[in-house]
């Protein structure tokens, strides 16, 4: 659908092939319209009601009122202006084609070049509030992505969100069992490195503080990052031992 910014910008000249049928077709569809419909068409159009009222008396209508009109009361364009004696619904590609016959291919152009930044946008704004529901889900310590709630973007409290992800780790490592008993070979590089963090700060660590990290590694292991893959297999295995 053609925003009003978009409308308000063609020419109020008479685009009518047929008169006396434009004049008789667009007050039976006026007057058949709601008040509601008949707003919505002003302001799409940028017109006074008056402008409306002229169409009755000469038959000559504006790209702005048809464009309105057609998207709004769902009528063909080429019905009211006479092109076409079918009374169709309104369609996208009529509309265009309509448009580009008038000379408004530039301004086409422009709108297809905002609308596409408007859906990269809209699509960006998606992938962030997506990112920023699996962090408030997951309690991930090292993204600054939410702020910390009593609850999260799922409208889940603390202790639904505590209660789902002990299900989730039990069914975890039920999968992983049959893995880890077939599996005598180790991740003898992951062993290395996790021996080398410093004992204190393992000591350190109470049990919140274990279950965020268990989180975000399963979290990270879960949209397929290969280190954390490995290291959450093996958490599981020395949990299975």
């Amino acid at each position: 659908m053609y925003p009003a910014e978009f409308i308000k910008g063609l020419k109020q000249n008479n685009i009518s092939q047929d008169g006396e049928k434009t004049k008789e077709r667009f007050e039976a569809i006026w007057k058949a319209a709601s008040n509601k419909e008949k707003d919505s068409i002003l302001e799409l159009a940028g017109i006074a009601r008056g402008t409306i009222y002229r169409v009755y008396n000469t038959g000559s209508i504006s790209a702005k009122i048809v464009i309105s009109c057609a998207q709004v009361l769902n009528v063909s364009p080429l019905y009211l202006t006479g092109a076409s004696d079918e009374h169709d619904e309104c369609d996208e590609s009529i509309l265009r084609e309509l448009l580009e016959q008038l000379g408004y291919s530039a301004n086409l152009e422009a709108f297809d070049k905002e609308a596409k930044k408007t859906e990269r946008k809209a699509k960006r704004l998606q992938e962030k509030e997506s990112a920023a529901a699996i962090c408030a889900e997951t309690a991930c310590p090292d993204c600054d992505c939410v702020e910390s709630s009593n609850v999260n973007a799922l409208g889940e409290t603390e202790a639904q969100v505590e209660e789902r992800f002990d299900a989730e780790m039990k069914a975890a490592l039920l999968e992983c069992a049959e893995v880890y008993n077939s599996d005598e070979s180790g991740d003898e590089q992951t062993i290395l490195e996790l021996s080398a963090v410093d004992p204190e700060t393992l000591e350190n660590l109470d049990e919140d503080s274990i279950i965020l990290l268990l989180r975000s590694l399963l979290l990270r292991a879960g949209i397929g990052v290969p280190d954390a893959v490995d290291k959450a297999a093996l958490v599981k295995r020395i949990l299975l031992s």
